[in-house]
């Protein structure tokens, strides 16, 4: 159950009140194999979280708009992350 968890990678993806670094410690216990599906899945669901604020960024009140930059700074770090593999903990072990 807690690797269904670690693993989801639509949740993994998510600036939400459960963000992804909560579960990118755990990924490191994961073989490569699996980390690097996983990472695949993130980015396509990373990617398409982007989408709609973006879209809607241009149509949002002044106070919305600060609302959606901070997520998506947010979310294009994950993604950047998820894409060059740079995740790691505090003993330098990249994932």
């Amino acid at each position: 159950m807690l690797r269904a968890w670690a693993c989801d990678p639509a949740l993994a993806s998510s600036i939400g009140v459960d963000p992804f670094r909560l579960r990118a410690g755990m990924w490191i216990v994961l073989l490569d194999e699996d980390r690097a599906t996983l990472f695949r899945e993130a980015t396509v669901a990373s990617e398409a979280n982007i989408g709609a604020p973006t879209a809607y960024r241009d149509y949002a009140d002044p106070v919305e708009r600060v609302l959606i930059e901070t997520a998506l700074t947010v979310q294009n770090d994950l993604l950047a992350s998820l894409r060059s593999g740079r995740l790691s903990d505090d003993s330098g072990h990249r994932l």
